[in-house]
């Protein structure tokens, strides 16, 4: 994977909005780093990405924010072990906390784009956005939507089987790997 420019790093809060850092995860294939805050009941992952975008490997800012029934500490705790983690504990952020997010990681202008029927739901900005850059990912062009019953939206390829993609979404979750347990410093 080709590393970042220096001083590139997943978006972080400011000190004054009382956020958690929690830990980090390891990150998955083309993502550089991924840290873990928490605040309330909202657990946020936020990482810095190596992905295409409109045929070009760019830099992405990622901000996944999840809710959670039982509060966060609850839910971050258990990235490291999801099989304690019911469904029943955890839930979408609402439009009000996906607002709080979006203000507090700098991600005002990022685009909600969610590829997964999961609890997640993501924001996608550009690290070095130019001004002829497209404002929307070209998934939206080329992918169906699915729209859950509770209103959130979704992207597939056109002809995935949607309840596949929900179950391999539910085997996903127990995946979670957390490599730092408890409050660490702020990165």
């Amino acid at each position: 994977m080709t590393a970042p420019p220096p001083g590139l790093a997943p978006k972080s809060p400011p000190s004054w909005a009382r956020w958690t850092y929690y830990g980090y995860l390891v990150p998955p294939a083309g993502a550089a780093a991924q840290y873990v805050w928490t605040r309330g009941p909202l657990v946020v992952i936020s990482s810095l990405i190596h992905a295409e975008f409109r045929g070009e490997l760019r830099w992405h800012w990622l901000v996944s924010v999840s809710g959670n029934l039982t509060g966060a500490s609850r839910r971050a705790a258990v990235l490291a072990s999801p099989k304690d983690v019911s469904n029943k504990e955890k839930r979408r952020a609402t439009d009000d906390e996906l607002a709080t997010v979006r203000k507090h990681f700098g991600m005002d202008n990022a685009e909600e784009d969610n590829h997964q029927p999961g609890c997640g739901r993501m924001l996608f900005r550009l690290c070095d956005a130019r001004p002829d850059d497209p404002a929307l990912c070209e998934c939206k062009e080329t992918e169906e939507v699915v729209t859950e019953p509770d209103g959130f939206t979704w992207s597939k390829e056109r002809g995935a089987d949607a309840d596949q993609m929900r179950a391999a979404e539910n085997a996903r979750q127990l995946l979670g790997r957390m490599t730092d347990l408890g409050a660490g410093e702020d990165p």
